[in-house]
This record gives C-alpha cells, sequence and structure tokens, in this order.
C-alpha cells in the first residue's frame, strides 16, 4: 500500500526487479541489480535470476563479480576509456571472462586493456598486534520510532579498520551515525586530550555535494596539502579528468569516488564510510581498499566501512561488527570481534560459504577470490 516515492533504494530495487522478472519477455535486461541490495537479497536476485534462464536470454550488467559469476553462463568484458570510448569483447565462458578482466589481458582477442592484473591475495589472518586504543563508545540503547538499537560498548585501536556487516534496514547506518555525530557518548583513550576529529562519508550523496569538483576536493586538500595518499588519491580515482566538471552533473560512480577521496583527504582521528562501494567497478572497489588501509596504518587512526560487498570487506577490516536482529524492528550491535569468526557467523546463517583458499586452487582461484552463494 506504499507509494513507491517514499521507498528506499533498496526497496525500489527490489520491486524493479520483481516488475522485469515478471514480464513475458523473450529477452530480459538487468543494469547493475546488486546495487542497494545487502547479501541476503542479492542471494535471492541470483536464484531467481538464475532459475529464470531456461526459457528466455537474460543479460545482466554486474560490478559484483561474486553475483556475475553466479548468475553468468557467458561473459563479455567491456572495456576502454572511461568517458571516451569502449569495446565489447567477444563471448566467454564465465569462468574465462571473469579470469580476462581479472588480469587484464583477452588471450583470444591477444588484447591487453589493463597494465596491471587485478590480484586477490589470499589473506592470512591479521597479527594481533599490541595497538593502542584511539578511542571508545559505551553501551547504549536507541529508539526511532518503533525501531529498537542496542548498541554494546566497544573500542577502536590506532590503525584499525572495522568492518559493519548486515542487512538492509538493521541500523548500520544509525550506528555510525550516532558515533560521527557524537550522539552516542564516546570518548578518546585517557592518554589523549584533544578533541575528536571525525570525517564521514555518507550512504546517500546526491544533494550533499555541489560545485565544482575541483574546489570541493582543494578545500578537503587544503589541511593536508603535504599528505602524499591526497595527490595519489586523486590519482588512482582517476579524478584528474572531473576536475572541471560540477558534482551535480556527474554520475553515481564519479560522484561516490569525489565523495570517498574527498572524506580520505581530510584530517581526522576516524574516517566513517557508508557503503563506499556502490556505483563502483572493481578496479575502483580496490582502489577504496588499498587506499583506506594504507592511509590508516600511515596515519594511526581509524576507519569504520558499512559495506556489502563481502569480498571488499574480506580484504579491507580487521574486526567486524556484525549487526543482528529483525530488519525495521530491533538490532544488536556487538562490539568489534575476530574478523574470521564474524564473517563465518554472518555467512553460515544464511546458507552461504565464502573462502579465500579453496581446495585444489582451480583457475579462477588464482586471485584468491571465489563466493559460493548455495551452490
Amino acid at each position: 500500500d506504499r507509494d513507491t516515492s517514499v521507498l528506499s533504494g533498496g526497496e525500489l530495487q527490489r520491486l524493479a526487479i520483481t516488475v522485469a522478472c515478471s514480464k513475458n519477455a523473450d529477452l530480459l535486461l538487468f543494469d547493475e541489480p546488486s546495487s542497494f541490495l545487502d547479501i541476503e537479497q542479492r542471494l535471492a536476485v541470483c536464484k531467481t535470476i538464475h532459475g529464470l534462464k531456461d526459457d528466455r536470454v537474460i543479460v545482466v550488467v554486474e560490478h559484483d563479480l561474486s553475483m556475475l559469476d553466479y548468475v553468468s553462463d557467458y561473459v563479455s568484458v567491456i572495456y576502454g576509456r572511461a568517458g571516451a570510448y569502449g569495446i565489447a569483447s567477444t563471448i566467454m565462458s564465465s569462468r574465462v571472462g571473469i579470469n580476462s578482466y581479472l588480469k587484464g589481458y583477452l588471450q583470444a582477442e591477444n588484447t591487453l586493456f589493463r597494465n596491471e592484473p587485478i590480484v586477490f591475495h589470499e589473506r592470512p589472518p591479521p597479527p594481533v598486534l599490541d595497538r593502542p586504543p584511539l578511542f571508545g563508545w559505551d553501551s547504549q540503547e536507541m529508539w526511532l520510532g518503533d525501531f529498537h538499537l542496542e548498541i554494546d560498548e566497544g573500542q577502536a585501536s590506532e590503525g584499525e579498520v572495522i568492518g559493519i556487516i548486515g542487512p538492509n534496514g538493521i541500523g548500520k547506518t544509525t550506528f555510525i551515525k550516532a558515533l560521527a555525530e557524537k550522539s552516542a557518548p564516546i570518548f578518546f583513550h585517557e592518554s589523549r586530550s584533544r578533541n575528536l576529529i571525525i570525517s564521514y562519508k555518507p550512504q546517500y550523496l546526491s544533494d550533499l555535494y555541489k560545485g565544482r569538483v575541483g574546489d570541493l576536493l582543494s578545500s578537503s586538500l587544503d589541511d593536508a596539502n603535504e599528505d602524499s595518499i591526497s595527490s595519489e588519491l586523486v590519482r588512482n580515482f582517476r579524478l584528474d579528468r572531473l576536475l572541471d566538471r560540477d558534482c551535480q552533473s556527474l554520475s553515481g560512480g564519479e560522484l561516490q569516488c569525489v565523495a570517498i577521496v574527498s572524506t580520505l583527504s581530510k584530517e581526522a582521528d576516524i574516517y566513517f564510510l557508508d557503503e563506499p562501494c556502490a556505483y563502483l567497478d572493481v578496479e575502483q572497489r580496490m582502489a577504496v581498499v588499498k587506499a583506506t588501509r594504507r592511509l590508516t596504518e600511515m596515519r594511526g587512526v581509524s576507519a569504520f566501512v558499512v559495506e556489502h560487498d563481502v569480498v571488499a570487506v574480506g580484504f579491507i577490516a580487521e574486526k567486524l561488527v556484525v549487526f543482528d536482529g529483525k530488519t525495521g524492528q530491533q538490532s544488536h550491535a556487538p562490539p568489534p570481534g575476530d574478523m574470521r569468526d564474524g564473517e563465518k557467523a554472518f555467512l553460515s546463517g544464511r546458507g552461504t560459504v565464502s573462502y579465500n583458499h579453496p581446495p585444489a586452487h582451480q583457475t579462477r582461484h588464482e586471485f584468491g577470490f571465489r563466493l559460493l552463494l548455495g551452490i
């Protein structure tokens, strides 16, 4: 009975997918169906699309390789220069296509479209380091209408990235906003006396960033002009060509890159990134991972990352906050815990298995990457 104008991004996405799947058509086209969806919803979409393929042709455009791996039988790689031209490769099997994209080389066409391969290294459990705590927060309860969020006491250490995962509508954004806006009782470690400085990238960006891209970034870079990370961010996210553009004219992916660079360029003690991988391709997602990890380690600061891309979370985070509860009703945010235990608990409860070093190290696993969604 709700009007479509009041639906969230995830709700609109599920509605659009449902409408498309219900059409009596010979050809179904899905453009980035994973956007705004959590892992449970992505799994449901994968199963739905996979079940429709027997009597019709289905084309899926997708940046989430784990999802593309599940739904596709054949893959065409689109390469070229963003904003200038694009070339579609010949059709390959899903296995060959994904590997070719990661390598940046199309063997059948003898075409190198990227100088460096995208390599998902097998990541051992993070070493337990005696890092000094940076800040902490007290336990509390929050009410937003009929929604109840219970937050346990926790803390973050210097150079630490904490991943935050859970279904949509479970309170993840509410949690980091409470910390970012200091409405939750947070405190510095007793050895620190200066004020807490926070840099926050929200989930929704369209109305927040206005004006010329170059002006926006320069205002963020002023305090960090001697930091090599800042100039590298602009280069790695390929923002040089966008500096004279107006923020309101940018695509979703371009605006996301601008927001990430603006957030990470600011000198802060804590960085909050709410779904930074939305709209980004695989190369850009890896740039987010590398930039966030390097920044926190070099500056000795903390970062909190809310993300539905479990592959990105697995590479960016050292600890996890795994939300549990009932969507839109009640939720529980435990303290940051062990990465492996949190990931296993989150995935196993959803009939999903994820691993970075599968048996036999088959061809697609050369990059240490594979997500099995119920198969």
